[in-house]
């Protein structure tokens, strides 16, 4: 279970060194070091350059001659087969009203 602004999230995949990404929009993160996101470049593809994990999953990303570091729902990545995925699945929205009504809590 990968960890995202502090909301624990599925992970899907996780990368590794040299991996290819696309970046997607800023999630604006908290608990970052001053100029760790100054780098950030939004939907652009890149590659990872080393992920971390002492506060939560998160990936350091080279776009162009910079670098980032990216939380993993900021993340897509390449599969040779079906293209870009995203790296964390977003919740699924219910499917029917009774479900809805299930998972909002009125009290």
């Amino acid at each position: 279970m990968a960890r995202c602004n502090n909301v624990d999230m599925p992970n899907v995949h996780t990368l590794a060194p040299g991996d290819k990404v696309r970046t997607l929009e800023d999630t604006h993160p908290t608990g970052y070091q001053r100029g760790a996101r100054d780098g950030c470049r939004w939907g652009q593809e890149g590659r990872v350059v080393q992920r971390s994990s002492g506060h939560g999953e998160c990936y350091e990303v080279r776009v162009g001659a910079v670098t980032g570091w990216y939380e993993p729902e900021e993340l897509e990545y390449w599969h040779i087969m079906r293209g870009y995925i995203p790296l964390v699945e977003p919740p699924a929205e219910p499917a029917t009203a009774w479900e809805r009504l299930e998972r909002d809590d009125f009290s």
